[in-house]
């Protein structure tokens, strides 16, 4: 939780003779460039995350270079995420996606990668059919793995022969890409953290729900799914739980990456196939 006494410790151990918080009284010469930021932390103002980025984006760069320890304060306070890292610093230096039985998808990048058939397809034990990816962030030093948790959200279609024909593998795509984006959850489990590194080993796939339906009625094939997925990284506020109990504060620049996959399956007597693909 912010303390303005804490906050106000950080400001003076950076340098002090700050001007208004050291000796309000004795103020000579120009006021701080953090005047203004200082001010609207104040008691007995209750600033946000959004107020404090506001007011620290308003701060030229070279203005933070004495206050190291202010500025690591006020990140882990208001989970500013990447606002530790000197300016024009990326946050994450490199980000790859892989897939189980096949490898590196060209790590990711701006530019998508060419769609790659899927050789890890696996079946649950419930009978839904998934793959078993790995997503790996590389973090600049002074990026902190424990103040991070990955969140993910997706867009999904499945479509199965229930007293009409399935549809062709394209229509249930075009389906899934128009849906609405939906909240998929943090990321609590599988997720390794390092010195500066952040991996998440992800098994996204059909909707159990749905699984008995289709698998206990054979004539529910052939089985089409398609699904888009996005991760990205986000910064957690001091004193969050990262298996569960937190709040989020800003996402990491650089941390967002996308994939989408195909999967289908003809009958029960068949292993699923599918094809993969990274996405800008």
């Amino acid at each position: 939780m912010f303390s303005f006494q804490d906050f106000q410790r950080e400001l003076l151990a950076d340098n002090e003779r700050y001007e208004r918080v050291y000796n309000r009284a004795s103020w000579l010469g120009p006021r701080s460039r953090l005047h203004d930021l200082v001010e609207r932390l104040k008691p007995p103002q209750q600033p946000n995350m959004a107020q404090v980025r506001q007011a620290v984006d308003l701060i030229p760069a070279d203005a933070w270079a004495k206050y190291t320890r202010t500025k690591a304060y006020l990140a882990r306070q208001f989970a500013l995420a990447g606002f530790e890292l000197p300016p024009g610093q990326p946050a994450v230096l490199r980000c790859e996606v892989d897939y189980r039985g096949g490898g590196v998808i060209a790590g990711y990048g701006p530019r998508p990668a060419d769609r790659v058939n899927i050789t890890g397809i696996f079946a649950r034990p419930d009978t839904r059919f998934g793959w078993s990816i790995e997503v790996r962030y590389q973090l600049a030093p002074g990026i902190n793995p424990q103040e991070y948790v990955p969140l993910r959200v997706h867009k999904n279609e499945l479509a199965y022969r229930l007293g009409s024909p399935t549809p062709p593998m394209a229509i249930v795509a075009a389906r899934a890409w128009g849906c609405p984006w939906a909240p998929d959850g943090p990321i609590f489990y599988n997720v390794k953290r390092g010195a500066n590194s952040i991996c998440i080993h992800d098994n996204p796939g059909g909707d159990k729900n749905e699984a008995p339906v289709i698998t206990n009625h054979p004539g529910s094939y052939p089985i089409r799914f398609c699904a888009k997925f996005r991760m990205s990284l986000f910064k957690v506020k001091p004193g969050g739980n990262l298996q569960g109990n937190f709040e989020t504060g800003e996402e990491l620049p650089g941390s967002k990456v996308g994939f989408s996959f195909n999967l289908w399956r003809e009958s029960n007597q068949v292993p699923p196939q599918g094809n993969f693909m990274i996405q800008s």
